[in-house]
């Protein structure tokens, strides 16, 4: 029941994320030519709200990936425990098949067989981000 509220948490923020976005864009073309905001620079506004939106679009996929996995590792670890407490062989042999299911079946998506979409990979794209924005920074300065 608290899984299935999760998911439905998860979906409603990306749905109200999306509706937001087309709310703004809507408000930007609509007001984009009244005289009292020309003084406003909108291109650069709206601008920085994309990318700002993309950006956590781009990030969402590897966030509920880690999250998943993150919870196949609560699994695992609740059926470790289930494995050394109990002494019935059926129970023991069953349990070790879904650890070894879900060793095998784990939701490891990856980038052209090389790059793992986790937590890391945003994190390694700021990374690299940020170093590019520095040296254009030392070349402009």
């Amino acid at each position: 029941m608290s899984q299935n509220v999760k998911v439905k948490t998860k979906s409603n923020f990306l749905y109200k994320t999306m509706m937001a976005y087309r709310l703004i864009f809507g408000y930007y073309y609509k007001f984009s030519e009244s005289p009292i905001l020309s003084t406003l620079n909108l291109d650069m506004v709206m601008w920085i709200v994309e990318v700002v939106i993309m950006s956590i679009v781009m990030c969402v996929s590897p966030i509920l990936t880690e999250m998943a996995l993150n919870d196949l590792d609560e699994i695992k670890a609740i059926l470790s425990f289930q494995l050394l407490n109990n002494k019935d062989k059926n129970l023991q042999a069953v349990v070790c098949d879904a650890i070894d299911y879900i060793d095998a079946c784990a939701a490891k998506y990856t980038l052209w067989n090389d790059f793992p979409m986790d937590v890391n990979l945003i994190l390694g794209f700021i990374s690299l981000c940020s170093s590019y924005i520095i040296a254009l920074l030392q070349f402009e300065y």
